[in-house]
């Protein structure tokens, strides 16, 4: 797997080529580019859509706008999106809930397959479980042991229902049967700042 510095090298070389010109077409871009992420800002891919926006402004010669629009599930950022000209200034940033929305809302005011074409991986994140220090559980197995020991009292905190990492403990509590009532968030920063309580 690429280091995160390497990927997003590599993401700013592909989209760099969208910006030669192909036979007669115009070329691009020629005005601001806006970066639709449907997250509060401070979270995880936030902070890497800026980098990579700031890499490309450079690359293109032309300002890379960041717009945060969380809500939703993720599904505001992705109307946004699917809803804008199709002339190549809009570009959405989608996590896994993007592909986990249509069978959560029967209604999406767009279409994930019809509307949106992928244009590149960034990079992959890798779910881990952590607690405050003074939680008396230091690794899985205590965790587990802890949990089955006190059914209902411990809680699992994660960004807005229906999130990968939402669904990742729902999953390891469907595994190994425990019973841990979720609690969720608006945000991956106010989430781990409830984990630090």
């Amino acid at each position: 797997m690429k280091k995160p510095a390497a990927a997003i090298a590599s993401l700013v070389a592909v989209l760099a080529l969208c910006a030669s010109p192909c036979g007669a077409a115009e070329p691009w871009p020629t005005k601001p580019v806006h970066l639709i992420v449907p997250t509060n800002p401070g979270a995880s891919n936030d902070i890497a859509a800026r980098i990579i926006g700031e890499q490309l402004s450079r690359a293109w010669h032309q300002p890379v706008v960041v717009e945060n629009r969380p809500g939703g599930g993720t599904t505001i950022a992705a109307n946004v999106v699917a809803k804008a000209s199709p002339d190549g200034y809009t570009l959405g940033w989608v996590i896994s809930a993007h592909s986990v929305n249509p069978s959560l809302y029967p209604n999406l005011p767009y279409d994930t397959l019809r509307d949106f074409a992928g244009v590149t991986l960034v990079y992959a994140l890798k779910p881990v479980i952590v607690a405050a220090p003074a939680f008396p559980a230091s690794s899985v197995a205590e965790l587990i042991e802890r949990a089955r020991r006190n059914p209902g009292k411990l809680t699992f905190a994660s960004p807005p229902t229906g999130s990968s990492v939402h669904l990742v403990g729902q999953l390891f509590k469907l595994r190994y049967g425990l019973d841990i009532p979720h609690v969720g968030h608006k945000s991956a920063p106010a989430t781990t700042h409830d984990v630090m309580d």
